[in-house]
C-alpha cells in the first residue's frame, strides 16, 4: 500500500523524523519498517542536496520534507528532490496556506515554474 493510499484510507502510517544528513540513517530506518520519513530541513543541517540523497536512500519509502518557511526557492529545490510532499511550518492563516499550495502546483492551478 502506498503512502497516499494509507493516508487517504485512514490506515495508520508510522513515520520518524530524520535530522542527520547521512543517507545510511534512512536505510536503517527503512529496514526497521517505518512507513515514511520526515526529513527536517527546518531544525537540522539538512539542505536540498541532503534531502535528495536521503530520499534516494529511502527507496520506495515515502519522504516528506519540512522546510524553513513558505519560501519559493526552498519549495522549488525541495520538490525537485523527489520527495512526496512538503511540511510547511508556521502556517497561521488561510493566505499562508494558499500561498504554500500555489508554490507547489504548476499553472493554472498554482505558480510553480517549470
Amino acid at each position: 500500500m502506498t503512502f497516499k493510499q494509507r493516508i487517504t484510507s485512514n490506515t495508520p502510517a508510522i513515520g520518524v523524523i530524520v535530522t542527520l544528513p547521512d543517507p545510511t540513517v534512512a536505510e536503517i530506518l527503512v529496514r526497521a519498517g517505518f512507513d515514511w520519513l520526515w526529513l527536517d530541513a527546518e531544525h537540522s543541517p539538512l539542505g536540498p542536496a541532503e534531502v535528495q540523497r536521503i530520499a534516494q536512500a529511502a527507496g520506495q519509502t515515502a519522504c516528506l520534507a519540512r522546510i524553513p518557511g513558505v519560501d519559493e526557492g526552498w519549495v522549488k529545490k525541495t520538490l525537485d528532490t523527489g520527495v512526496e510532499g512538503i511540511i510547511f511550518p508556521l502556517i497561521n492563516s488561510a493566505a499562508d496556506a494558499e500561498r504554500a499550495v500555489a508554490l507547489c502546483k504548476y499553472p493554472p492551478a498554482g505558480r510553480r515554474s517549470v
